[in-house]
């Protein structure tokens, strides 16, 4: 059960940095450039590796589109 907490807690955060992101009218070119730039230089294991890996490569997709 305590994993599913984690998850919605998870969750709420994310909402709430959203609204501050939104708030101060941040927008996704510069978020999804910061993210790239965040995983790009990342050191991970290799059990998250993979998914962020993924994660790296949709984010790089999308950064194309700006």
């Amino acid at each position: 059960m305590s994993r599913l907490i984690e998850v919605m807690e998870n969750h709420a955060r994310l909402d709430d940095l959203m609204s501050i992101i939104k708030h101060h009218g941040v927008n996704a070119a510069f978020v999804t450039n910061a993210l790239v730039k965040s995983l790009d230089s990342s050191e991970m294991d290799e059990d998250t590796e993979a998914d962020f890996n993924l994660l790296l490569e949709d984010l790089q997709q999308y950064q194309a589109r700006f």
